[in-house]
């Protein structure tokens, strides 16, 4: 198995959490996860389908691209919680304080960021080895 599997089954598990931790607190005291935020569940599970399928590819082309796709969809989703949060101005989020409460789900988009960064590192280290291999022969 190579790292950047690791990594990105990482961020595919990181992202998969938003749907049961819960990212802010309506003001009903009603708290919100993704399986309750339909769009964010779409982001959601489609950034996890993109990172898992990448797992798998051999091609490492492919796998940077598809790495950047569900960077730009975990983003994509972290804009969402903002844009929710800033539309109803009632949503107390990011900050991740409520109370005495913190609200881990708020950087879990941030933590499959860095998953996928160190993904696509790691496909870039591959393909420089392959490379140095190469021009030895």
């Amino acid at each position: 198995m190579r790292i950047q599997s690791i990594w990105l089954l990482l961020a595919a598990i990181t992202i998969l959490s938003l749907l049961m931790i819960n990212y802010g607190v309506l003001p009903s005291l009603s708290e919100v996860n993704a399986s309750k935020d339909y769009v964010l569940m779409v982001f959601v599970l489609l950034a996890a389908i993109v990172s898992l399928f990448a797992v798998f590819l051999k091609d490492r082309n492919m796998q940077k691209k598809l790495i950047v796709v569900s960077g730009i969809i975990t983003v994509g989703s972290l804009l969402w919680m903002l844009y929710r949060a800033y539309i109803s101005k009632s949503l107390e989020l990011i900050v991740g304080l409520v109370g005495n409460k913190l609200y881990l789900g708020a950087a879990m988009p941030v933590l499959a960021c860095i998953f996928l960064f160190l993904a696509y590192r790691g496909v870039r280290s591959d393909e420089k080895l392959l490379r140095s291999a190469d021009r030895l022969r």
